[in-house]
């Protein structure tokens, strides 16, 4: 499992705040987990200061209207 912490204004291109996913022993699924408990782990701790976000040129990436409220309550009720 792997986590990440993104600031607020990143919500509208990711998850803000502290975000999991996980990924599968047989990589063959993964996503973030809805139930889960941890009987071992390690944890690692990297700061990144520049981040770069390539996004899709789809008719649909391009069409959507990211500062849409409703865009960002999918998003929450999606991921948590």
């Amino acid at each position: 499992m792997a986590g990440f912490r993104s600031t607020t204004y990143a919500q509208v291109i990711g998850v803000a705040g502290f975000h999991l996913h996980f990924l599968r022993q047989d990589k063959q699924a993964g996503g973030p987990p809805l139930d889960y408990r941890v009987r071992a782990g390690k944890v690692q701790i990297c700061t990144v200061h520049d981040l770069r976000v390539e996004l899709s040129t789809s008719a649909e990436v391009l069409k959507t209207n990211f500062e849409d409220r409703a865009l960002n309550e999918k998003i929450k009720a999606a991921e948590g």
